[in-house]
């Protein structure tokens, strides 16, 4: 997942998670696109969140299989909202690897 997240992170805004420590909470990473995010935490389901004006409107658990999916759902939208055909062939090499690897992100 961490070799994933990073290549996708050279191109879309991905806020790294960070461990649990001391009386502190673990934080998921967060992969965001316009109203759009999805956090990934190290256990369990991501969750897919669609934010308006500040306002959450729907959150989606993700099972692990359905990442890659979910992941080019917010390709479409950040291609979409204007970014560049580089951008682009970034991301879909990524998911590529990540659906090559049977779906899996670790």
């Amino acid at each position: 997942r961490t070799a994933l997240l990073t290549q996708l992170s050279t191109v879309l805004p991905v806020r790294p998670g960070r461990p649990a420590g001391f009386l502190k909470p673990a934080q998921p990473t967060v992969v965001e696109v316009g109203q759009e995010s999805l956090s990934l935490p190290d256990r369990g389901p991501g969750l897919l969140r669609h934010v308006v004006g500040g306002i959450l409107l729907s959150t989606d658990p993700v099972a692990e299989h359905r990442v890659p999916g979910a992941l080019a759902t917010l390709l479409v939208r950040y291609v979409q909202e204007g970014r560049g055909p580089d951008d682009a062939a970034i991301l879909l090499t990524a998911l590529r690897d990540a659906a090559a690897a049977g779906g899996r992100l670790d």
